[in-house]
C-alpha cells in the first residue's frame, strides 16, 4: 500500500496532476497543460511586463509594480523546480512508497509513521484554503468599484482598477476586453497550483523523512525492555535496526536540501525584496483605501508562504535533533560493551541534525525567519528614506 493508496497527501497528486507534473502521467497530456499553464500566464504578464519597462527611471511607479512580479516570479521558479527535477521526484516518490510497505509491518511503527501522515496532510490543507482564500481576497479587490457601481452607482463611474498594473494603448473604452485578457483569477490559479504543488510535495517529503526520524526511536524502545532475550546478539539486531532507518532517514533528508537548496535561495531572496517594496507601495499608495487593503492581504500572505516554507527544515531539525535525546534516554549504560560502542556511533552522528539550507549557505529555521521579517523591514525604512 502506497501513502496516497492509504488516503494520504492525494490532493498533492491532484497538484502534481493538474499542473502536468506527475511521474505517471501521459506525456501528450503532460505537456499540453504544461503549454497552457505557460501561454496563459505569459500572454496575462506581458502587459505588465511593458508596463515596468514604460516606468523605467521613474522610481516611483517602478517599485509599485514589483511585488506582483515577485510574486508571479517566485511561483514560476517553484514550477520550473519540479520540471527540472522529475526523475528525483519519482526516486523520492518511490522511496517513500517502498517505506510504507517495509515499515508498516510493525505496529508502533506503523502507528507512527501514519499520525506524521495526518498531520502533515492535514497541514497541507491548511495551507491550500488559506493560500485560495488569500488569492480570492486579492483578486476580489480589484472588483469593488464595478460592485459599487451597480450597488450604490453614483452620477460618474468610480475609477475602475486592474489587479495589477499593465500598460496598453487606451485604457478608456476596451476596459472590459482587457479586464478579460489580465483576469487576474486565471493566473492567480495557475500560479496557486505551481506553489501548491511544489510547497506541499516539499512537506510530504520532510514529514515522511521526520517519520523515519521518529521511528529510530520506536526501535531503541525494545531496549528497555528487560526480559531474558535481552542477549548481546538481540541488543545489537536492535542497535543496527536502528542505525539502519537512521542512514536511511539522513540520506533521504540528503536528497530532500538538494531538491530545494538553489529554489530556496532564490525564493528567499524574492520574498524578503517583495515584502519590503510591499510595505513601501502601501505608503506610496496611503490615500487609496481598497489599494492599502489589497496590498496588505498581499504582504500578510507572502509573510505567510515564506513562514510555511521555514516549517519543513525547522521540523527536520527538530525530528533530527530528538533522535540524540532517544538515544540517550534508551538506558544504554545497561548493554553490553559492544552494543554501548554501536550506541556512541549513533550519538555523534546524531549531534549532527539536518536542515534545509537556502544556496547551501543560509540554514532555514524559526529564528532565521525573524531575522528576514527584521531585515524585510529595515529595507522598507531605507526604500521610505529614498522616497
Amino acid at each position: 500500500m502506497t501513502i496516497f493508496e492509504a488516503g494520504y497527501y492525494t490532493h498533492v497528486k491532484k497538484c502534481f496532476l493538474l499542473a502536468g507534473t506527475w511521474p505517471e502521467q501521459s506525456k501528450f497530456l503532460s505537456y499540453t497543460i504544461r503549454t497552457i499553464f505557460i501561454g496563459v500566464c505569459m500572454a496575462c504578464m506581458t502587459p505588465a511586463f511593458v508596463h515596468i519597462i514604460h516606468c523605467w527611471g521613474n522610481f516611483s511607479e517602478f517599485i509599485v509594480c514589483l511585488p506582483i512580479q515577485g510574486a508571479a516570479s517566485i511561483g514560476f521558479l517553484k514550477y520550473c523546480l519540479i520540471l527540472a527535477k522529475q526523475s528525483l521526484i519519482s526516486k523520492i516518490i518511490n522511496i517513500i512508497n517502498d517505506d510504507w510497505e517495509l515499515y508498516n509491518k510493525t505496529q508502533k511503527i506503523s502507528e507512527a509513521m501514519h499520525i506524521s501522515a495526518v498531520k502533515g496532510s492535514q497541514f497541507t490543507l491548511y495551507y491550500i484554503y488559506f493560500m485560495t482564500a488569500a488569492a480570492i481576497l486579492f483578486s476580489a479587490s480589484s472588483y469593488i468599484p464595478i460592485v459599487l457601481d451597480i450597488v450604490n452607482p453614483l452620477n460618474e463611474s468610480r475609477l475602475k482598477t486592474f489587479p495589477y498594473e499593465v500598460d496598453y494603448v487606451d485604457t478608456s473604452n476596451v476596459y472590459s476586453y482587457m479586464r478579460i485578457h489580465i483576469l487576474w483569477l486565471i493566473v492567480a490559479f495557475i500560479l496557486i497550483v505551481w506553489i501548491f504543488t511544489t510547497d506541499c510535495f516539499i512537506l510530504m517529503m520532510v514529514e515522511h523523512c521526520s517519520s523515519l526520524f521518529h521511528v529510530v526511536g520506536v526501535i531503541l524502545e525494545e531496549l528497555e525492555t528487560k526480559n531474558s532475550r535481552n542477549t548481546e546478539k538481540h541488543e545489537k539486531n536492535i542497535i543496527s535496526r536502528a542505525i539502519v532507518v537512521h542512514q536511511h532517514a539522513i540520506m533521504l533528508s540528503e536528497l530532500i536540501e538538494s531538491f530545494v537548496t538553489v529554489m530556496y535561495g532564490a525564493v528567499f531572496l524574492i520574498d524578503m525584496t517583495i515584502i519590503s517594496i510591499g510595505g513601501f507601495h502601501m505608503i506610496l499608495k496611503w490615500e487609496d483605501k481598497n489599494e492599502v487593503m489589497k496590498m496588505a492581504v498581499f504582504i500578510i500572505t507572502l509573510s505567510s508562504v515564506l513562514f510555511f516554507n521555514t516549517i519543513p527544515s525547522q521540523r527536520l531539525i527538530n525530528n533530527s535533533e530528538n533522535v540524540f535525546y532517544r538515544i540517550a534516554d534508551c538506558q544504554w549504560t545497561d548493554l553490553t560493551v559492544k552494543s554501548q560502542i554501536l550506541i556512541q556511533m549513533m550519538l555523534i552522528r546524531s549531534i549532527q541534525v539536518s536542515t534545509l539550507t537556502a544556496g547551501k549557505v543560509y540554514p532555514i529555521n524559526m529564528k532565521n525567519f525573524s531575522k528576514i521579517m527584521k531585515t524585510s523591514m529595515s529595507y522598507f525604512t531605507v526604500l521610505k528614506s529614498m522616497q
